[in-house]
């Protein structure tokens, strides 16, 4: 029994440690209403030993944790060892120089001392070894597919890239009619050829730099197979079109046993069939957005025309003695009869019938109104749900003239709007009056042309 016993205590020895903690604190081990929430989540259950438990896993880990933090503290620590800096770290062969704020103490006084910090560079004799390697590897990759700088019949690959960190190389032509700087081989009467010239090749680090001479010969273009098989073709070709009586030149469809087509150039590429879906298929994931956007902005557009039908209403119903409450439920009753005979829905009036279902459901009067001018969301509702939750918490007195003033002004900017969309429209119209008057003088100068 004691040796249970003594396993349990060892087994919840975190949540022991902490109980007794608190009671040395004046606290009790558990709170009563830890107890009670653990009790309605699981009527049956032992409250003690589940809280035990937890607390028990949930301290060990928390200790756990803060002891894995201290230890990498301590390595972090001693890793760094001294938090002053004894070296900067020089960026390597080729890379760019790198600048430095150094915080210096001297005599006492901290300074802050600009260093920059070049790149790493070849001693003398690194730079005698790795010099020949440079030229071997740009030498190399400039020849591609000619055999050696004697025979030179194909284009060069005269690249600046060493294959060194650091060392570089540039190239000068000789004869830039014969082998240009760029490695191109100019168009040459190739009677003249073979022709000899020189290429020099520099091969530089920082300031230190080797210049060489390379003798080169350059041949005529060797002849591949497809260029000779092109040469064929086009004779072929050129015979058929001798025979000039007849009215088209009939192409050879045979060449040394083996079939020639000819591709049509007009006919439309596959590929523009395939980038039209694709363009048709993000049009389709395009539209409903755009179609999305243009219904809000007309909702917005009926909202603003609506709004001083809507203030006025309002205050019309306030003068003949109704609340607020009174005259906005007035309204939307008006409109449900108008809808039952056959109006359209109207976006405003929809918001208000909303507005008046959430009175039905005990909301706040307050509350309802500012959700209408959130729902709504332009600047005009509101200030008009401003206007109407101030009546709610401070009473009526004074909002019956701020109405007749926001509807006023309400009418003021429908005027204003209505002018901007009649400029709108007479700019939307201007190019089809410019169609219509080039028909038009079309249909007068056509005859008087056709006298002539």
């Amino acid at each position: 029994m004691r040796k249970e016993r003594k396993k349990k205590q060892n087994r919840f020895f975190f949540a022991a440690l902490w109980y007794g903690v608190r009671r040395k604190l004046g606290f009790p081990a558990v709170s009563e209403a830890r107890i009670l929430r653990v009790r309605r989540l699981d009527p049956g259950c032992d409250p003690a030993a589940v809280i035990r438990e937890e607390d028990n896993s949930r301290i060990r880990l928390a200790l756990y944790c803060a002891a894995a933090g201290i230890l990498l503290a301590l390595l972090s620590a001693f890793a760094a060892g001294t938090h002053y800096y004894t070296s900067l770290q020089r960026p390597d062969y080729g890379e760019e120089e790198e600048f430095h704020l150094l915080r210096t103490e001297y005599k006492g006084k901290e300074y802050e001392i600009p260093v920059t910090v070049g790149s790493r560079r070849y001693s003398e004799s690194e730079w005698e070894a790795l010099k020949q390697e440079a030229y071997k590897n740009v030498t190399a990759a400039a020849l591609q597919g000619n055999p050696d700088w004697q025979h030179i019949s194909e284009e060069l690959d005269l690249t600046e890239e060493t294959g060194i960190p650091g060392i570089t190389a540039e190239w000068e032509s000789g004869d830039p009619e014969i082998l240009s700087f760029d490695g191109s081989l100019p168009e040459i009467d190739e009677a003249l050829l073979p022709a000899k010239t020189e290429l020099y090749v520099t091969i530089e680090h920082e300031d230190l730099s080797w210049k060489t001479k390379i003798d080169a010969v350059r041949y005529p273009s060797a002849e591949t197979p497809d260029s000779q098989t092109i040469k064929n073709l086009s004779k072929a070709v050129a015979d058929a079109e001798k025979e000039r009586t007849a009215q088209e030149v009939l192409l050879p469809d045979k060449d040394d046993g083996a079939q020639i087509r000819y591709l049509n150039e007009d006919r439309v590429p596959p590929i523009l069939f395939f980038a039209l879906g694709v363009i048709t298929a993000v049009c389709m994931l395009i539209l409903p957005e755009q179609r999305r956007s243009e219904k809000i902005r007309e909702r917005e557009a009926e909202l603003v025309r609506t709004y001083p039908e809507i203030v006025s209403m309002l205050s019309v119903l306030m003068s003949a003695g109704m609340t607020v409450r009174g005259a906005w439920a007035n309204i939307a009753d008006s409109y449900r009869e108008m809808l039952a005979q056959g109006m359209e829905k109207r976006t405003v009036y929809e918001e208000m019938t909303y507005a008046v279902r959430s009175f039905d459901k005990g909301e706040r009067e307050e509350d309802v109104y500012a959700e209408f001018g959130r729902r709504c969301g332009l600047t005009s509702y509101m200030r008009l749900a401003g206007l109407l939750s101030s009546n709610v918490k401070l009473g009526s007195a004074g909002l019956l003239p701020l109405l007749k003033a926001e509807a006023d002004q309400a009418l003021e900017e429908r005027m204003r709007n209505a002018r901007r969309y009649g400029e709108e429209a007479s700019a939307k119209l201007l190019a089809p009056m410019m169609l219509l008057l080039l028909v038009v003088l079309v249909l007068l100068v056509a005859p008087a042309l056709m006298t002539f």
